[in-house]
């Protein structure tokens, strides 16, 4: 059960790194925290 949420946690975390290195840092910058984080709950 824990390596479980581990692994979702560790899948998830990874992905956000992706996204916002392939965002970059200008394109984030216009994007708010609360739809960053929506559009990763959608997604």
């Amino acid at each position: 059960m824990f390596l479980s949420i581990f692994l979702n946690l560790l899948v998830g975390l990874v992905g956000v790194v992706v996204i916002t290195r392939l965002l970059g840092k200008k394109e984030l910058s216009q994007v708010t925290p609360l739809d960053f984080v929506y559009a990763l709950i959608l997604g």
